[in-house]
């Protein structure tokens, strides 16, 4: 059985734990598929002390772009953008970027609001937007349109 070594875990694994990647010079991508699985979507995740540190004047080294925009938004209300500036280790402009533009929106949001005002049901809207119904259901929570669920039925003991 070959073997290949992880480049992020450093673990050695079967070539069974690779995706297989043409462009490769072995065939398989250079992290395993548990790495490469904890590393989908990092742009979008919030490590919330990573948020603290920054509001409290400590920023780490790097921060994701989420993670920027969470601790402007906090700071948004009690300091002026060249506090929050100063505080961050962002620049004017980015400040303001945040700022301006606020939550990102998904694209589709607008026509899931249209639909889910029409009480169309989620998965139906999911298949006509090509979304999955798990985002089409958060896009609802986000816009307070989620239908509510139906009472249990209590059952009485005779």
């Amino acid at each position: 059985m070959r073997t290949k070594t992880c480049t992020r875990c450093r673990r050695t694994r079967g070539l069974g734990s690779f995706y297989r990647r043409c462009a490769s010079p072995g065939g398989y991508r250079p992290e395993c598929k548990d790495c490469s699985r904890d590393g989908a979507n990092t742009r979008h995740r919030v490590d919330e002390m990573a948020v603290e540190r920054t509001v409290a004047g400590d920023p780490p080294e790097r921060l994701t772009p989420a993670e920027k925009r969470a601790a402007v938004q906090r700071l948004a209300g009690r300091l002026t953008p060249g506090q929050i500036a100063e505080r961050t280790g962002l620049s004017y402009d980015s400040v303001q970027y945040y700022l301006q533009t606020g939550q990102p929106q998904h694209p589709k949001a607008d026509r899931v609001a249209e639909l889910a005002v029409e009480r169309v049901p989620t998965k139906v809207i999911a298949r006509q937007l090509g979304m999955s119904p798990v985002t089409v259901r958060a896009l609802r929570r986000e816009m307070g349109l989620e239908p509510q669920a139906a009472p249990a039925m209590e059952r009485s003991a005779a």
